[in-house]
């Protein structure tokens, strides 16, 4: 049998490592006395209930780090500008989109106010603070809005913006939010509006009815001029919009 004094010794000792972070030993009696035996047992099941939590930490931090590489990935790699802005209206991340659509460098921006980077047209700033301070204030905000933003070089760019709120249970921590060129779409649309304009322009002095088809033969777009419009067949094709009017000339050609 060991002696008590000893025992107490091992005890203090591993107790000591456990308290420094050792949790590799365990507590070994020789004595018989049932009370430091239990303290014994109970410390050696803490130590391994610790040493199971310890492992199952590191694993969980392993996966998340993981998943946090992977979200920096697309963050960085996302071919929009992404950014945050807390609840004052600062900067706190932004993507390196940044510096290919809008020529800035990301920590040229972090840390200022939205409002304040130069990003923005000027004349679209109070609107923008005043929907800032209704989110942040009524947790109320749209999905999507246009706006303008300013490259560093001075370039005008046409941007849409897809926004999400982002809170602590009620309270709105800051907006995330999406920014997404689009200004060759939008000039596209107008090139496209002038072209029709010219087309409108060259179609209104033919005096006939002009029907546009696309290739499967559905009706696009008709226009009518003056000595058209109490044309029989302008009446009758009307019906056609967004249909093929394939049948309609065989029906017409079949009643001749």
């Amino acid at each position: 049998m060991g002696s008590p004094g000893n025992d107490y010794k091992k005890i203090i000792d591993v107790l000591v490592r456990a308290g420094s972070g050792d949790l590799t030993t365990e507590i070994t009696l020789s004595t018989d006395d049932p009370n430091l035996n239990a303290i014994a047992r109970e410390f050696n099941k803490m130590v391994n209930k610790l040493k199971a939590t310890i492992t199952e930490l590191r694993e969980s931090n392993r996966q998340m780090e993981a998943i946090v590489k992977r979200l920096e990935r697309i963050f960085n790699n996302s071919g929009d500008i992404i950014l945050f802005i807390n609840k004052y209206g600062a900067i706190v991340e932004i993507n390196k989109r940044v510096k290919d659509i809008l020529g800035y460098e990301p920590d040229d921006l972090k840390g200022k106010h939205f409002a304040k980077t130069g990003l923005i047209f000027s004349e679209e700033i109070p609107d923008l603070l005043e929907r800032f301070k209704v989110a942040v204030k009524k947790a109320v905000i749209k999905d999507k809005l246009n706006l303008t933003c300013i490259t560093k070089e001075g370039v005008k760019l046409h941007m849409e913006a897809g926004l999400r709120l982002l809170k602590d249970e009620e309270e709105v921590e800051g907006i995330i939010v999406v920014l997404r060129n689009v200004t060759e779409h939008i000039q596209s649309d107008i090139r496209l509006k002038e072209e029709k304009e010219k087309l409108r322009s060259i179609i209104s002095s033919i005096e006939d009815l002009v029907l546009i088809v696309d290739k499967d033969l559905h009706l696009v777009e008709y226009y009518e001029s003056p000595s058209s419009r109490e044309n029989f067949i302008l009446a009758s094709v009307k019906g056609y919009a967004g249909k093929s009017i394939k049948n309609f000339f065989q029906s017409r050609l079949l009643r001749k």
